[in-house]
């Protein structure tokens, strides 16, 4: 909701609060003398941008970026980045594309649960040489797959390319399409940050064989972080949309508010409740206490708890 729209431009200055979120303050100077409060909060922010800064040279650019989203209201808690020219586009959160790969299988998941053509115990074949699947080029599976038949909930925990990709087909592309863009995949977060970057999804009358395969598994699509993050946090809010939000209010130098953030009216049911509980399920239960040898204060706490927290 915005006041006195008139005289001050609210998308300017919110625009402004979002290009310096790197800093992690909570108020900012948006100009005319007026002032943001933000969602960002500090303590989260530093915790991030130094867990950012100390892994950037794991990989082979360099470059890093995060967000941290409230699943109870969709509120930026953190967003931060690293690497990269100095004159690069940011938050790379809203203006980096990437193929996100497995982590749009868990969607596929949702959606096959969702349309009943799959339980998280639905048994499916290993093997790229079944039958009823013939006409479609599958992917091949790594090392890590070897048994001939795995759950749908084992597929995800251990990113059988095969399986995942044969939900798909069983799906259907329509359905496929509609339950991603429900999910805000290819869709812009309207979090008010002139440059994010919409993504890349093919419509679905333009899907051949192979994008049937590769799509539910996250090839040939490019996403931001900002709608993995809310696809995740929608299942986390039993299916229903989470819109991500970064600016409180807005007030002029008199202290009056020119603009505060309403709650959102979207009411998206992306999947059904039923489905999305089932697929966060499957999320927690694969990360085991095993995994977290290591983690600092883990030898102090309880295994599951903490890896029900991280996740």
């Amino acid at each position: 909701t915005a006041a006195s729209a008139n005289t001050v431009d609210i998308s300017a200055m919110m625009n402004t609060a979002l290009s310096g979120l790197a800093s992690g303050n909570r108020v900012a100077s948006v100009g005319d003398g007026c002032v943001a409060e933000l969602t960002i909060d500090a303590a989260l922010q530093r915790n991030v941008s130094e867990i950012l800064a100390r892994n950037a040279d794991t990989n082979d650019t360099g470059i890093g970026w995060a967000i941290l989203l409230s699943v109870e209201d969709g509120a930026v808690l953190a967003l931060a980045d690293c690497g990269g020219d100095n004159d690069a586009p940011r938050p790379f959160a809203l203006t980096r594309m990437f193929m996100p790969g497995h982590l749009l299988s868990t969607l596929t998941v949702a959606a096959a649960i969702d349309t009943g053509v799959a339980t998280p115990d639905t048994q499916l074949f290993t093997n790229t040489f079944e039958a009823y699947f013939s006409e479609y080029k599958l992917p091949s599976d790594g090392s890590q797959i070897w048994e001939s038949t795995l759950s749908v909930s084992n597929a995800l925990t251990y990113s059988s390319n095969v399986v995942l990709a044969k939900l798909g087909i069983l799906v259907g592309s329509d359905r496929e399409f509609d339950i991603l863009n429900k999910f805000g995949i290819g869709v812009r977060s309207g979090i008010g940050f002139v440059g994010e970057k919409l993504g890349r999804v093919l419509p679905p009358e333009r899907w051949r064989s192979v994008h049937r395969t590769r799509i539910p598994i996250g090839q040939g699509v490019e996403i931001t972080a900002i709608q993995i993050a809310r696809a995740y946090a929608t299942l986390a809010n039993h299916g229903r949309r989470i819109d991500p939000y970064v600016v409180k209010t807005i007030s002029d130098a008199s202290g009056k508010a020119v603009y505060e953030h309403a709650a959102s009216t979207n009411m998206v049911q992306a999947v059904s409740r039923k489905a999305a509980d089932s697929t966060c399920a499957i999320l927690e239960g694969a990360v085991k206490s095993d995994d977290l040898k290591g983690f600092d204060g883990v030898q102090d706490e309880n295994p599951p708890d903490i890896a029900k927290c991280l996740v």
